[in-house]
């Protein structure tokens, strides 16, 4: 095990002897075949291996795989006591209670830092996502809000444009009987309409900024099994 080890990595014997010692792994295992060794301790050994490099950055995929209670725990405080840095990951959630300090969260393609282990993350994402969950409830209602105003406008400037149509038609009769301005019915509902459309697209940015203000929360879906005995 320690010449294929070593094939890997620059390292001398003592610094592995160190680290399994830290782990209480007996360092015989070194001069074992690293085929005949067990799944957990090739684990225990590689993860040995990779904290024997000050200079580096461990980054540890699924330690606690092949593990017995006991094992976990050893690793558990062999991580938890070590003075150097790392990111693990796991999907034993005790074990990431025990080992670490921060939590790096992948959450709709964003990452996210929360500092504490993962109850204290989950903790603080829960109420964060219902911050959020009603902080969306509200703008939607302000969005439906604004697209009610803005269908209002939009029907009040179709009004505004068939009374311009129809003062068109009648412009000869009124302006021979009330002596009009030929261009003043014309000019009115064109301000009008101007008007309008100006209310419209205020009406769009206001939407477009409320929108751009709502979060998108990951909602974990529930699963449902189906199966026969």
């Amino acid at each position: 095990t320690l010449y294929e080890l070593q094939k890997q990595a620059n390292f001398e014997e003592w610094e592995l002897d160190r680290e399994l010692n830290l782990m209480n792994v007996n360092p015989d295992l070194l001069w074992q075949p690293f085929n005949t060794l067990s799944g957990g301790e090739q684990t225990k050994v590689l993860l040995a291996l990779s904290f024997t490099n000050k200079d580096s950055f461990a980054l540890i995929d699924e330690p606690t795989n092949h593990l017995d209670e006991d094992s976990r725990q050893e690793i558990s405080n062999y991580l938890g006591k070590h003075e150097k840095g790392y990111i693990v990951v796991s999907h034993d959630r005790d074990f990431l209670n025990q080992v670490a300090d921060h939590i790096l969260a992948i959450e709709n393609t964003e990452i996210h830092l929360y500092q504490g282990n993962f109850a204290t993350y989950e903790d603080t994402k829960q109420k964060r996502d219902e911050f959020n969950r009603e902080r969306n409830q509200k703008l939607k209602g302000e969005i439906n809000e604004l697209h009610q105003q803005k269908e209002q406008f939009y029907h009040w400037a179709q009004k505004v444009e068939a009374r311009k149509n129809i003062g068109r038609k009648y412009q000869h009769v009124l302006n021979r009987r009330t002596r009009l301005n030929k261009g003043a019915i014309g000019h009115a509902a064109a301000k009008m309409m101007k008007k309008s459309i100006n209310a419209r697209d205020r009406m769009d940015h206001k939407i477009q900024v409320k929108q751009g203000l709502m979060t998108n929360i990951e909602d974990i879906p529930k699963l449902s099994m189906n199966f026969k005995a």
